[in-house]
């Protein structure tokens, strides 16, 4: 309806939400969503349950005037230790022209195992009213979701996601901790494949550890429809990443994918850090890459369609070791330019087969 929904306080020793349940706040129509506030000492997510603060009002075409789409609620978890698992997560984002909240969460240690948390604006479901796609209607725009912790880790391909499939931007997302690791493919994503921008990422922490195939990735990969670019619409950019840490260390096939396989252009990446380490077939990759988008196969030069620049990528560290098959790579395989590498450092070392590499094909 158009009132707006209450809103939500727990405080409690411990609070344990498991299977298929869930605690929510959410907007349908023009109320706003409420508030969620948990105060706890250990919060524990399990067997496919949820935290929901999404909104996910569109209006039909001809009633959109006077009828603003509800926000979000914001959610705020101060707690000592919360733990995401088995396929459980949160749903923070927007699936209609409303805004999300933002959510803060204060915790001395975060697990997400075989979980997710999802800041995302959901075109891909969105129909209009005659049962067509209108991913174009999602205009809301993503949640800031902010971490204080001291130990963050993701494991059993769990994922931070923040991703416009719509005409809204990603939000944001910043992470402030002594000690973030991925491991066993997990990932945090930023990606925009629309219109829609993709949302920034700032880490900043003492140590960095990516392993096990795990990914940091802030992609671009929308190709315009020739229509759309004579209106003027761009396709949405790449978001940026700043990660500012003591130790990066990346290893054993993980790394982190920055580039564009569409029309959009790449965001930056700004990397400061006492000490970077690739080894075991890692990667930093900022390439202009063709799309695996399905509507183009048959189209024979689908290189010729991705026209998004590379992005700029910046090192300011004392020591680079890149070790064991691994690189440091910004090439165009398309109609786009790669971007810029720029590395300041005091020491700067390759070995075993090791590359940093700028290149055309």
């Amino acid at each position: 309806g158009t009132g707006n929904a209450g809103s939500l306080s727990i405080t409690t020793e411990s609070l344990k939400i498991a299977d298929f349940s869930s605690i929510s706040s959410t907007a349908s129509k023009t109320g706003n969503a409420g508030s969620i506030e948990i105060t706890a000492n250990n919060i524990l997510l399990n067997n496919y349950s949820e935290i929901e603060t999404f909104t996910r009002f569109i209006p039909d075409k001809g009633k959109q005037i006077g009828n603003t789409a509800g926000t979000g609620g914001d959610l705020v978890l101060d707690v000592k230790t919360l733990t995401i698992t088995g396929n459980s997560g949160m749903e923070l984002g927007t699936w209609g022209q409303g805004d999300s909240g933002s959510a803060t969460i204060r915790s001395d240690e975060v697990i997400l195992e075989g979980s997710y948390i999802n800041g995302d604006v959901y075109g891909g479901g969105a129909v209009d009213e005659n049962f067509q796609e209108n991913w174009q209607s999602v205009t809301g725009v993503g949640p800031f979701i902010s971490f204080e912790t001291k130990n963050m880790s993701l494991s059993g391909a769990s994922s931070i996601d923040l991703t416009s499939t719509g005409a809204g931007d990603a939000g944001m997302l910043s992470i402030e901790t002594d000690f973030l690791e991925l491991t066993g493919e997990s990932k945090i994503s930023s990606k925009a494949t629309k219109t829609g921008d993709g949302g920034a990422v700032f880490i900043d922490a003492e140590k960095v550890l990516l392993n096990d195939g795990s990914e940091i990735e802030t992609l671009t990969e929308y190709i315009m429809p020739p229509e759309q670019g004579q209106e003027g619409i761009l396709a949405g950019r790449g978001g940026a990443l700043f990660l500012n840490a003591k130790e990066l260390t990346i290893s054993d096939g993980s790394g982190m994918e920055l580039g564009t396989s569409g029309t959009g252009n790449s965001g930056a990446a700004m990397i400061s850090s006492d000490k970077v380490t690739l080894t075991g077939w890692s990667y930093i990759n900022g390439d202009v890459k063709p799309s695996e988008v399905d509507d183009f196969e048959s189209y024979n030069d689908k290189w010729r369609l991705v026209t998004g620049n590379g992005p700029d990528i910046v090192f300011e560290s004392k020591e680079i070791i890149i070790n064991e098959w691994s690189n440091i790579d910004i090439k165009t395989e398309t109609a786009g330019n790669a971007g810029f590498l720029s590395i300041e450092t005091d020491s700067l070392a390759l070995r075993g087969i090791s590359n940093i590499s700028s290149s055309s094909s």
